[in-house]
């Protein structure tokens, strides 16, 4: 009894999930069945054929003569329709896009059921039960059109309403040095860029960083994809902007597979103008994107023939990438690196392009612990030094100034009122004037002043 429950949880698990699914690739082929002076024909058999495997779905007209065949793969067709009383009616070359619904309207002839009338050709599907403005690029164009990283992300932008988010820089969609979100970030017939949705054979593929896409299909295993925009339909409620859709590749009835590898060399490329000028030579870059795909029915010799019924599709994608980061630097002479450098500074520490020249050097030179320990200590004993000789000069407390510049430091700033300005001045006797106690106070700020702003910068 506790095996049935977990089997029947289990089988409501997936039932549940099955009908939770929001969006799909699959198409809808429907349209109605007449004779030859308009009138509709119920009951009658049509039957709907999957070109690349074979595939077929049976369905018949209603009581109005209208035929509905959905959750077709996108693919060829041919549609055939049957009525007791009417010639046998075939059309081919019926090509069905991801996510669309179209009309194929059949009118049957008055004669026998053995005789057989096939129309090929077919002109384009027009979208009559659909408001959304769509567009589908198809599997030829994924794998005949130039993608530098097969990024199918790329192709968007070929079609009609799609602008870049970042004007300066369009071809950020799809580079392979780039995050992620960089591959949504477009708009579409005037939407906001950012906000719009991709899916994978009907799964939703974005992320939250500015909804971005997740994981990118590799080139070869899309059968094609579609935009949509406009008024789409409520299964699409998700995005702001357009619709991305998705499909990839069945497998067929017959065995198929390609090898694959773009290669590219710098020995086939020219140097760049910036390079020549400044006699650079030509940076080594290689790359190789290789892989391989192959299809067809699963077949196991005397246990399994799943020609028409079961099929797969395999895939795989790898790159070797070299390539050097090319820019031009400033870096320190052997002279800059020196224990002997910082030393030298000492005798010259008086110099005003100095302290620029040291903020320069702390600020953006590597070196090793030693000489950085050396250079700190340098530069604390300089401060001590220079310090003690303004103490002397202007006859200021020792320990209330000490105390007064490192707090200074510390705020990153000097104070020019308060009681901490007065507790370092000399005490004022009763013979000192007024304007003597702030000239001296004025002489002082502007020496710790000058000190603080000659150091600060070394701290």
């Amino acid at each position: 009894m506790k095996s049935r429950n977990i089997i029947l949880s289990m089988f409501l698990v997936w039932l549940s999930a099955s009908l939770g699914w929001a969006q799909s690739t699959t198409g809808t082929i429907t349209g109605t069945v007449t004779d030859p002076t308009g009138a509709v024909i119920p009951g009658a058999g049509v039957t709907i054929t999957n070109t690349l495997n074979n595939v077929s779905v049976t369905v018949t007209t209603n009581a109005e003569g209208v035929y509905v065949a959905q959750a077709l793969l996108p693919s060829n067709y041919t549609v055939s329709a049957t009525a007791t009383g009417f010639v046998k009616l075939t059309k081919s070359g019926i090509k069905l896009e991801i996510n669309q619904t179209a009309e194929v309207n059949l009118q049957l002839a008055i004669g026998g059921t053995e005789q057989v009338v096939e129309v090929s050709a077919a002109a384009l599907l027009l979208q009559t039960e659909q408001s959304s403005v769509d567009q589908t690029v198809e599997q030829k164009l994924i794998e005949d059109l130039p993608l530098v990283d097969q990024n199918v992300m790329q192709l968007v932008q070929i079609t009609p309403g799609v602008v870049s988010g970042n004007p300066a820089n369009p071809s950020a969609i799809g580079l392979i040095g780039n995050r992620s979100f960089f591959d949504s970030n477009f708009s579409v017939n005037g939407g906001r860029a950012s906000t719009n949705d991709v899916l994978v054979d009907g799964v939703a593929n974005t992320i939250g960083d500015f909804n971005g896409v997740g994981a990118t299909p590799p080139a070869r295993s899309v059968q094609e994809f579609k935009i949509m925009s406009g008024t789409v339909s409520a299964e699409y409620g998700r995005a702001g902007g357009g619709v991305v859709s998705y499909a990839t590749r069945p497998g067929g009835n017959i065995f198929h597979g390609s090898v694959f590898n773009f290669h590219q060399n710098s020995a086939l490329n020219a140097n760049t103008w910036s390079n020549n000028r400044n006699k650079v030579t030509r940076v080594t870059n290689r790359r190789n994107h290789f892989g391989t795909d192959f299809s067809g029915p699963v077949w196991i010799p005397k246990v399994y023939d799943g020609r028409q019924k079961t099929f797969f599709f395999f895939n795989y994608e790898g790159r070797r990438n070299r390539d050097p980061f090319e820019g031009l630097f400033t870096v320190p002479t052997e002279k800059l690196t020196s224990a002997a450098y910082a030393k030298s500074l000492a005798a010259k520490f008086s110099d005003k392009g100095v302290l620029k020249l040291a903020d320069f050097f702390l600020d953006s030179l590597t070196v090793d612990a030693s000489i950085d320990d050396e250079w700190r200590t340098f530069v604390e004993a300089k401060r001590a030094e220079e310090l003690d000789q303004i103490i002397v000069e202007e006859g200021l407390d020792a320990d209330q100034t000490r105390q007064f510049v490192d707090n200074a430091f510390r705020d990153g700033g000097v104070p020019t009122a308060g009681t901490a300005v007065t507790r370092i001045l000399p005490p004022v006797t009763r013979f000192s004037s007024s304007d003597d106690h702030g000239a001296k106070k004025q002489t002082v700020l502007n020496k710790l002043g000058a000190f603080f702003e000659r150091y600060f910068a070394l701290s």
